[in-house]
């Protein structure tokens, strides 16, 4: 993706006024470009389809479509790229001290948390927990690397969501799970880059029965993001060889603080009911020690 957006950056000094302005969009969103079609692309970028035509041509492809499909095929070989990220990392690794690769992670993770709140303005925090406590029924949905991060908001909420549920893909059954929900019903669901197949068919299919759905991902161009009645933005930037999930995990954590704040006592009363519920069971280790 570097060498294609150098290329046009390389370039964009020989353009007309319109043009350098559709290209500083593509050259600073490339996975829209790659998802987005073409008039979609031109209204963010706020010029017409026709200057996207244009500088398409002024970049030597014969059309828009392969103009896109070089973004395209580059936002696969990025998902590809683990083991091109894993030995960057080992080569960081081998010059650098040990202190150098923790400011490396503490300066991506802390951009990811601070993208958490200057991305999703606090009215779209309330508006998606106000989605998910008005809704009969709410579902959380999250597959692969995103999975542990659904699982735990749905711990979290069902603590004042009873009709929270969390809906798995085990097996090809997350559909299954969803066949029961009815229009007013809420479903949350959580992808990032490389989208899994399986949740962008989920989120399509809940958008299909007429569910309201809490998107939380990484671009507004997402597969996931397209028709969803509330987006939440989760930077995922990370030296690491995967997407970091640092910036989902901040998302929903304020997701959940505002779901508590917009409820009353009966939220508050399923909280301490789950306290002597535990302890019977002996659910947590309790030190004897005192």
């Amino acid at each position: 993706m570097d060498t294609l957006i150098q290329s046009i950056v390389e370039r964009m000094e020989g353009l007309t006024p319109q043009l350098r302005r559709a290209a500083r969009f593509v050259v600073d969103h490339p996975a829209e470009v790659a998802m987005a079609s073409m008039r979609q692309v031109a209204a963010k970028a706020e010029v017409t389809p026709s200057t996207m035509l244009r500088l398409a041509q002024a970049l030597g492809e014969p059309s828009y479509e392969a103009f896109r499909a070089q973004f395209q095929q580059a936002v696969r070989a990025g998902a590809r790229a683990y083991p091109d990220r894993a030995r960057g990392l080992q080569r960081l690794g081998h010059s650098a001290r040990e202190a150098e690769i923790a400011e490396t992670f503490r300066r991506a993770l802390g951009e990811n948390l601070r993208r958490a709140f200057d991305d999703n303005p606090p009215e779209a925090f309330a508006a998606a927990a106000g989605l998910l406590r008005k809704a009969p029924r709410s579902f959380f949905f999250g597959v692969r690397g995103c999975y542990g991060i659904v699982h735990y908001a749905y711990l979290v909420a069902r603590m004042v969501l009873p009709q929270a549920s969390l809906v798995t893909d085990t097996g090809g059954v997350a559909v299954d799970d969803l066949a029961l929900a009815r229009p007013g019903d809420c479903l949350l669901v959580v992808g990032l880059t490389p989208y899994a197949e399986a949740t962008v068919r989920t989120a399509a299919f809940a958008r299909e029965q007429g569910l309201s759905v809490i998107a939380v991902t990484d671009s507004r161009a997402s597969p996931i993001a397209r028709g969803a009645t509330q987006l939440l933005l989760a930077a995922t930037e990370s030296p690491q060889f995967f997407p970091s999930m640092s910036g989902a995990l901040a998302t929903l954590e304020a997701l959940l603080g505002y779901l508590v704040a917009q409820g009353g006592r009966p939220q508050i009363a399923r909280i301490e009911a789950h306290q002597p519920f535990h302890k019977a069971l002996g659910t947590f280790h309790e030190d004897e020690r005192g």
